[in-house]
């Protein structure tokens, strides 16, 4: 089963629907937040995104219990979002991982904001970063976010 999570929706809560699990920044499930960690700066639609720069190489973080996803019967993960930067993104990255229990990584999937499945007319560059869920991993945790190693900018929002 594929389990696509449309990250960083704004328009309802946290819920799934058949396989597709959409989340927004009103109630945050799963999320790992701060107050600096979300922007309403810009935004492809709802009020907020979070962001990567100079003083967060890191985004807000998705975390979720591996073992949970398999007893839901997902074994496939896409994790799409909208980004945007005012230049052209050399190094940032949305990232998938699935973390095992002593701190390495089962799984590191990444994929460049400069490698954009689609791009609107405003601007914004749809990623995704799809990974197979392999059984070993099932006492690891899931976790989806945006990378700058360079601290370059870029904000990232919902996929509507």
């Amino acid at each position: 089963m594929l389990c696509v999570f449309p990250i960083l929706t704004s328009c309802s809560n946290c819920k799934v629907q058949s396989n597709i699990i959409t989340c927004n920044f009103d109630e945050l499930k799963n999320w790992n937040v701060s107050n600096e960690a979300i922007s309403n700066k810009l935004s492809r639609s709802g009020k907020y995104s979070i962001f990567v720069g100079s003083e967060r190489i890191y985004s807000l973080t998705y975390d979720a219990d591996v073992k949970e996803l398999l007893a839901k019967g997902y074994t496939k993960l896409k994790a799409s979002i909208w980004a945007n930067t005012n230049h052209e993104p050399q190094e940032i990255q949305w990232v998938a991982t699935i973390d095992s229990p002593t701190g390495g990584n089962y799984i590191w999937k990444s994929t460049f904001l400069s490698s954009p499945k689609e791009t609107d007319n405003k601007g914004w560059k749809r990623i995704e970063v799809i990974l197979e869920i392999p059984l070993v991993a099932e006492n690891g945790i899931l976790k989806i976010y945006g990378w700058s190693p360079a601290q370059e900018e870029a904000f990232l929002t919902t996929l509507n």
